[in-house]
């Protein structure tokens, strides 16, 4: 018990509000975005080439939501936002679940994801701005590190429990997400204190001023190598899915505790991987982490059962563990005290353009792969026809 009280009191309670709100909304988040493309292409018969569409629309949207959202916690608070946007994306989710009870076009289905993603990316910012400016400097990567265990023990639970609520209906997927939106609302509402110097109503907040982030190279060199990183992460909800139950053959509760999987390995090691790394530079930890997810990712593509998919997860989550929390951390660490809403929001932003990008990726491969196979069988068709014809 003393340990478990010393360990408490390493952090300031903000940070383990954050932890268990962290849970809560990322598990309502995991219920549904793996089985999000299942539902659009199985049951509402979508093409796969318009499913990549909707998911890059609404993470590209996101993504630029996530500088809004920087910008907003800076002036008016990381509280207020935070509390706003959880409450506001519940009421999303509820029409979300009615949509998908009454098979309406997809169309207004992706239109309230769009929004979902916007809500969504404001809080991401915002939670991160406050945990940087309540971690001590020299304990802010244990910190980022510690909010990781807390988002994987609610991705541990998510994918399982919308793996079955997927077999019965896909609606109470949103119901159930949208509670634990209202959830992480109250809990920001009465159980947080701002945080941060906030600018203000005497300081103006405007365009020409954010453009002054321009100048910081560094900052700005490592959002774009970050963005690279994202792009293969992002493989991980859409294609990784896709993949195993079309191609593989692996059932939905399979697909379920493949991403549980991935979040209790993050859940048990993610803190004993964080202090291994701390006794390195934050760089090498991304280098070494950027190199198993390339590893673990081109493992998936020779897979051909569950089991060989289960020792790619393993791998991409040992490789995760290594750059997450350095990721976050040197974002912080670069930031300024006055300015940590706008550059993680800026980082949020890189971070959900690659999520928006990524499906893309196996959707481009995918033609080019068939158009040369019909070209290879078919010499004299017309290359652009084929590609019409995918």
């Amino acid at each position: 018990m003393d340990k478990l009280s010393s360990f408490y009191k390493k952090y300031d309670k903000r940070i383990w509000v954050i932890f268990f709100t962290r849970i809560v909304t990322v598990a309502g988040y995991s219920l549904v975005m793996p089985f999000l493309s299942l539902y659009l292409h199985s049951e509402l018969g979508v093409p796969m080439k318009i499913v990549g569409t909707i998911m890059m629309a609404s993470m590209g949207v996101g993504a630029f939501a996530n500088i809004l959202g920087g910008e907003l916690s800076d002036y008016f608070g990381r509280k207020q936002v935070m509390v706003y946007a959880f409450f506001l994306r519940a009421v999303v989710f509820i029409f979300i679940a009615y949509f998908v009870a009454i098979k309406v076009h997809f169309l207004v289905i992706a239109f309230f994801l769009i929004l979902s993603a916007i809500l969504g990316s404001l809080t991401m910012p915002a939670s991160n701005a406050m945990l940087a400016d309540v971690a001590d400097p020299t304990k802010r990567m244990d910190a980022f590190g510690f909010i990781r265990i807390g988002a994987n023990i609610g991705w541990s639970i998510g994918p399982a429990v919308g793996g079955l609520l997927a077999t019965v209906s896909y609606s109470s997927l949103f119901l159930l997400t949208a509670v634990t939106s209202v959830a992480a609302g109250f809990m920001i509402l009465f159980l947080v204190k701002e945080s941060g110097v906030l600018k203000g109503e005497e300081e103006k907040v405007t365009v020409k001023d954010f453009f002054k982030i321009r100048h910081d190279r560094i900052f700005l060199w490592f959002c774009f190598f970050s963005l690279l990183i994202w792009v293969i992460r992002g493989q991980m909800t859409v294609a990784l899915a896709i993949f195993g139950v079309d191609r593989i053959g692996i059932t939905k509760i399979q697909l379920g505790y493949l991403f549980t999987l991935n979040g209790l390995l993050v859940v048990f090691l993610q803190y004993h991987t964080t202090k291994l790394t701390k006794k390195i530079k934050m760089t090498t930890a991304l280098m070494i982490g950027s190199v198993l997810y390339a590893a673990g990712f081109l493992s998936v593509g020779f897979a051909n059962t569950f089991l060989f998919l289960v020792l790619s997860m393993a791998i991409i989550t040992i490789g995760e563990m290594a750059l997450s929390p350095a990721t976050m951390t040197l974002s912080a660490n670069l930031s300024p005290k006055r300015q940590k809403g706008r550059y993680m929001g800026v980082a949020g932003l890189f971070e959900n353009l690659g999520w928006s990008i990524a499906p893309f990726i196996p959707l481009w491969f995918g033609c080019c792969g068939r158009v040369l196979l019909d070209k290879k069988q078919n010499p004299g068709q017309n290359r652009f026809k084929s590609i019409r014809q995918i």
